[in-house]
């Protein structure tokens, strides 16, 4: 039997250094990759507040023509639009139809408070929002339904939607968990995408002041709950009464405060001037005064 000798000892040694070099280098390697893998993953699997008007309201309206399917009870576009997945889990056919979902009358509308985003794929998103249905009357505005949840999944490829209705607030940890990554919308002839006209801030502005003023007249402590510049609900109930404050424009403005927050600078046609701080779409805070 032949005996190792030093010089053996020393080459193997060699090569197990270099095997161990090598074994180390890989492992940093495969964690570096998992770790990029999981924060991409992470990236990608977080719902995202939609801050763009344009896409905010965009899901608006394709809600609310489906919203609109149920006034007329138009079941066929109705079916064409709700989601594949949705339909299945809640047995939902022509049978069941109109035991499944809510129909809604003429003149009731959806108006969305939060809306989120989420890449399901590389052409699939899906947006989750949540708000109410209110019945916009001649005379005045009544809620129809206090809350309202949706998950609209738009296929930017193919151009369509489809449409799952949920009866509260979406799990969104459950949802990442268990989405489709495969998910695409096929076309049929109720599903496509509805685009609409460019948002742009004079239409903010007018919008602001008449939710405003609406509640000015008819929410007034819930008006109140929005100014920031009056020491009490008195004092903002006397600058009223003097001023006549109305949501006809003279003129506004848009601009973007230090916060990143933007800011609607508003006259009215009284020359009262009002200042709106979003805080999110929908969501503002406003100062008024001569």
């Amino acid at each position: 039997m032949n005996k190792i000798g030093k010089e053996d000892v020393y080459k193997l040694g060699i090569v197990m250094i270099i095997f161990l070099i090598i074994v180390v280098i890989f492992s940093v390697y495969i964690y570096k990759k998992e770790k990029k893998d999981d924060l991409i993953i992470e990236e990608n699997n977080t719902f995202t507040i939609v801050n763009n008007y344009n896409i905010f309201f965009f899901v608006n309206k394709n809600i609310n023509n489906f919203i609109n399917n149920t006034i007329e009870n138009n079941t066929e576009a109705i079916l064409n639009v709700l989601d594949t997945s949705y339909k299945q889990e809640k047995n939902i056919n022509r049978t069941t139809l109109l035991n499944s979902i809510k129909f809604y009358n003429q003149n009731d509308i959806y108006q969305a408070e939060l809306t989120k985003y989420l890449s399901i794929n590389d052409k699939v998103e899906v947006y989750y929002t949540e708000g109410k249905i209110v019945n916009e009357g001649y005379e005045k505005t009544t809620i129809v339904q206090e809350k309202a949840y949706y998950l609209l999944f738009v296929d930017y490829e193919n151009m369509t939607m489809s449409l799952s209705i949920l009866n509260s607030p979406l799990d969104e940890k459950s949802f990442i968990k268990t989405k489709n990554k495969e998910k695409e919308i096929f076309f049929n002839n109720d599903n496509k995408i509805r685009q609409i006209d460019v948002i742009d801030y004079t239409s903010i502005c007018s919008m602001y002041i008449s939710d405003f003023i609406w509640k000015v007249y008819n929410e007034l402590e819930t008006a109140y709950s929005l100014i920031t510049n009056f020491s009490s609900l008195e004092n903002f109930k006397a600058y009223i009464f003097e001023n006549n404050i109305t949501s006809e424009i003279k003129s506004c403005n848009q601009s973007v405060n230090e916060d990143e927050k933007r800011v609607y600078q508003i006259v009215d046609i009284n020359n009262n001037k009002y200042t709106f701080t979003e805080e999110k779409i929908l969501d503002y805070r406003v100062s008024v005064n001569k």
